[in-house]
């Protein structure tokens, strides 16, 4: 039998059920044993084996189901997104620290899509974005096209573990990339040309292969957004030092 720490039982039984799942490999659609079950192999009552699936359930991880044993979910995005997005207002995370985040982890994004080998460098989509953000008419509309974009990038680095990072700011970004845009026009600056423009010398760079273009380019993309910010590494010359060749342009 498992011994559980008992400074809260019911948080122990959902840490230590995900530690089933995952050791286990139970894959979504999987039942998981049953409340009883848990119960003895846990060491705890029935009721704090149901308290620990509802949050479970509450968390995207377990699906309840009439008459029958839970069974193991794929988490939705948007539910890790929004309880991010909670703690940050909780912890007051203020846009600085989310803007340097969110540099750090587009600058591994931009370097590992750069340097992904032409098969893979489907850049189909990030000219897509471009071409929406061109025909923006409204902030919405532009800030969409600009996490349309950070989200086809990100797919092209095909790391998998900054795909569930990326994806999780997102919702996050969204507040952030208001108050940009909404400081750019208060300022008489042209938000959809100076997005466009900040952009496309990104989706060009990986297109090519050119890391060292590509990280001139997202460096001067945060530069830009919000530039009294000590972005960094972004700022360090050396970064540059792991680039290779460019390579002629061609049409995405």
């Amino acid at each position: 039998m498992t011994q559980l720490r008992r400074i809260s039982l019911a948080d122990s039984v959902v840490e230590a059920t995900i530690d089933l799942i995952v050791e286990g490999g139970l894959a979504p659609g999987s039942a998981i044993p049953s409340v009883g079950e848990l119960a003895a192999r846990f060491g705890v009552s029935v009721v704090v084996v149901r308290e620990a699936i509802a949050t479970l359930c509450g968390r995207g991880i377990l699906e309840r189901r009439q008459g029958r044993e839970a069974i193991v979910c794929r988490p939705d995005p948007d539910v890790v997104s929004s309880m991010l997005r909670m703690q940050v207002r909780f912890d007051d995370v203020g846009l600085v620290e989310l803007q340097q985040c969110r540099a750090a982890l587009e600058m591994q994004s931009v370097v590992y899509a750069a340097r992904q080998p032409d098969a893979n460098r489907d850049t189909t989509a990030m000219f897509d974005a471009l071409r929406q953000m061109e025909q923006a008419t409204s902030v919405l509309e532009l800030r969409d096209a600009d996490i349309l974009f950070h989200s086809a990038l990100v797919d092209i680095a095909g790391n998998k573990a900054l795909v569930l990072l990326v994806q999780a700011l997102h919702a996050v970004a969204v507040d952030s990339l208001d108050q940009i845009y909404s400081r750019l026009l208060s300022d008489g600056i042209p938000a959809a040309a100076l997005t466009l423009g900040s952009h496309e010398p990104i989706a060009v760079a990986v297109r090519d292969g050119d890391v060292a273009a590509a990280i001139k380019a997202m460096s001067r993309h945060f530069e830009l957004s919000l530039p009294d910010i000590d972005y960094g590494l972004l700022s360090m010359p050396d970064v540059l030092g792991s680039s290779r060749a460019k390579r002629p342009s061609r049409v995405a």
